[in-house]
């Protein structure tokens, strides 16, 4: 088997792999809304009955609030994105400078317009909104709707949104490393680049990347086949 025929095998794998991750974590949003959808109706009346609110919080049996509901969310006692001193506490000595984080931290949208739910610690760990929060490492390049999923510390770790950048929209299907940076997108922008990319999590990050990308976006013409590069030099290329 050729180099180039390994490389294809291999991107076709992970390919299949994301088609799986995405499906799960469709299918674990829509079992969630379908489940707190049934739970406000009564089987003794006529479904067309409604409830109408502007939010809604669910706790857990110790009390601690762990779904919140709403366009933008209801207020909360326990979320730790609306609790700046608990904020300080365990995101912002990550970083080199804890002061300029808060400081950019105040223009995080920290809201979302839709569902999150909350681990027994207040952190979000799913996110399924029209308008979704922004991640806490920073701003996002536009308003996206979608589902993010976090880890255990708060930091998104996948996520499949339809971005409006600009005025126009992007679709990205992501998978993040533990240092927060991209690690797998499979993504079709608004400027004609679609395909699959894989991200390597150390320095140089290389970078193999499978589609069609207009030209200057990764070389200096029009490309469509596989490429693998950094930030330096192209270590491999197909093009069609």
């Amino acid at each position: 088997m050729t180099a180039q025929q390994q490389y294809q095998q291999a991107l076709e794998l992970e390919k299949k792999r994301y088609r799986r991750l995405f499906a799960i974590n469709l299918v674990v949003a829509l079992s969630i809304l379908f489940a707190l959808l049934l739970s406000f109706t009564n089987k003794k009346q006529p479904v067309a009955d409604l409830i109408r609110t502007r939010g809604l919080i669910i706790v857990d049996a110790a009390g601690r609030e762990r779904i919140l509901m709403g366009a933008p969310l209801p207020a909360s006692t326990n979320r730790l994105r609306d609790d700046t001193a608990a904020v300080r506490t365990k995101w912002a000595g990550r970083f080199p400078n804890p002061d300029q984080y808060m400081q950019w931290y105040q223009h995080y949208y920290n809201s979302a317009e839709g569902i999150v739910l909350l681990d027994e610690n207040g952190v979000d760990r799913i996110v399924l909104a029209s308008k979704v929060t922004d991640p806490n490492i920073g701003q996002r390049i536009g308003t996206a709707a979608g589902l993010i999923i976090n880890d255990e510390n708060g930091f998104e770790r996948s996520g499949y949104n339809v971005i409006n950048v600009g005025g126009k929209n992007r679709v990205v299907l992501g998978l993040d490393g533990q240092n927060g940076s991209e690690a797998v997108a499979l993504s079709v922008l608004e400027n004609g680049h679609s395909g699959l990319s894989v991200y390597g999590q150390n320095k140089p990050r290389k970078n193999i990347f499978i589609g069609e990308a207009p030209a200057g976006y990764y070389t200096d013409s029009a490309f469509n086949g596989m490429l693998i590069r950094d930030k330096q030099r192209e270590y491999y290329k197909i093009h069609y």
